[in-house]
């Protein structure tokens, strides 16, 4: 799942393999390939913000899967928390994200700085891959049922 940056000039991929792989970034014509983390398990799914300041991602080890943020200016990496798939809101302010923090797999919206967590999706069916309209005011998301034959 690489992701541009918003400015169109480097991209940042997961590289590896399923258990163990790092996020790197380069820059769109193909040099300069920086490896950004170096984590024990395995990091992926990485989101820009959107002014190219910091990168949201997963990362899972032995534990459930975590959402952390890279800031692209000094390198340091925040754990804000329980969830995958992270997705920026226009505006960069909150993060959409999917997460079994209820017991089942729902989307959640929390501030960029981890805060004000609060549970968007209820019920029995999986809701996962958050995607934000361009004004911020709508989350699409993919929902499966869970029913069995």
């Amino acid at each position: 799942m690489p992701a541009w940056s918003p400015d169109g000039t480097a991209i940042v991929f997961a590289r590896g393999y399923p258990a163990s792989s790092d996020l790197y970034r380069m820059n769109a014509d193909g040099s300069s390939t920086t490896r950004l983390t170096d984590f024990e398990g395995y990091e992926h799914s990485p989101t820009w913000s959107p002014g190219g300041t910091r990168i949201a991602f997963e990362s899972r080890s032995l534990e459930a899967p975590r959402i952390n943020l890279f800031d692209i200016d000094d390198g340091t990496v925040t754990d804000q928390g329980p969830g995958s798939l992270p997705r920026w809101s226009p505006d960069g302010a909150r993060l959409a994200f999917v997460s079994d923090r209820a017991g089942n797999l729902d989307v959640f919206v929390m501030d960029a700085d981890g805060a004000n967590v609060y549970q968007l999706t209820t019920g029995p069916e999986r809701d996962t891959l958050p995607s934000w309209s361009p004004d911020g005011e709508t989350i699409l998301y993919v929902s499966f049922d869970v029913t069995s034959p």
